[in-house]
Parts: structure tokens; C-alpha cells; sequence
């Protein structure tokens, strides 16, 4: 059943916990920022709006920006696109997805950042922990040896 009254979704833009944007399509021209946008980059509602990402300084290589509009022109969304931001000046990884809509007969973009900083120092950790740990097998002085399902090795000591 079709809506008959206009709802204001500001409250909800504004209570996401991920920095959210509404751009103009085509232009890049920021119409608003949520709440978690302004405290992730220092940047004032007042001074985003009317500027691009880009003249604010948020991209770190324009070469992943192109990519991501690239990717946004061809299929009228994007979902999950790794790529390094630059909040407060910091580089610090990010998942982007976007979604293109029409509002008030005006098409807009509306992008989702996640920064993903603490996912990534994990998984570097563990990547080193790994490694760690198959140094240790790889230099063992017993013949160890790691088998997969089938039965076949695929990391051993060398004395094995």
C-alpha cells in the first residue's frame, strides 16, 4: 500500500552507525552527511555540503576513485569497494558501497563508509602469527608434516 504522507528519514540517516553521504549524480556535489561522517572526519555538515570528496581531500589515490565510479556508472550501485580514505588527513582503509536513487525527481548517490582499520590490523596479526608459526614447523628439527584432506602434505619440516 502506497505511502499517502511524506516521511522525514533524517532521524534514520543521522542514527546510522556507519558515515553515510547523498551526493548529486554526476557532479559529486555533497547535499548532506550523516552524524558518524562529521565525527569520522573532523568535517562540519556546513563546510561538506556544496564540495565534492575530492576537493575535501577524502581520497587517497585518484586512480581508486575513478575505479569506484567507474564501477558505480556501470552498474547503478557498488557494494563493498575496498579502497583508502582520508579522514582527518589519516589514510585509513575503508569498505565504500553506494547506491544510485531518485528523490524529488533528482538523481543522488548515496554512499556508506565503513572504516575498516581494526579488520585490517587483525588480519595482518594473524597473517604474522602464521607465518611465525610456520617457521618454526618449517625449521623444525623432527619430521613434521601437515596433510590435507586427501592425504597430501602441504607444509613440512625440512629435516622431513
Amino acid at each position: 500500500m502506497p505511502l499517502t504522507h511524506r516521511i522525514d528519514y533524517s532521524a534514520l540517516f543521522n542514527a546510522a552507525s556507519n558515515s553515510m553521504a547523498l551526493t548529486e549524480s554526476g557532479s559529486g556535489v555533497i547535499l548532506d552527511v550523516n552524524d558518524a561522517w562529521i565525527r569520522s572526519t573532523g568535517i562540519s555538515r556546513e563546510r561538506a555540503v556544496g564540495r565534492t570528496a575530492q576537493t575535501l581531500g577524502l581520497w587517497a589515490s585518484q586512480e581508486e576513485r575513478a575505479a569506484c565510479h567507474a564501477r558505480l556508472a556501470r552498474d547503478g550501485h557498488l557494494r563493498d569497494f575496498e579502497t583508502v580514505l582520508m579522514p582527518r588527513a589519516q589514510p585509513r582503509p575503508h569498505m565504500i558501497s553506494a547506491h544510485r536513487l531518485e528523490l524529488d525527481g533528482q538523481r543522488h548517490v548515496l554512499w556508506e563508509f565503513h572504516d575498516i582499520s581494526e579488520r585490517k590490523a587483525a588480519e595482518s596479526a594473524l597473517r604474522k602469527e602464521s607465518e611465525k608459526n610456520l617457521a618454526i614447523l618449517r625449521n623444525a628439527s623432527d619430521g613434521i608434516h601437515i596433510l590435507d584432506w586427501d592425504g597430501n602434505v602441504i607444509e613440512a619440516s625440512e629435516s622431513f
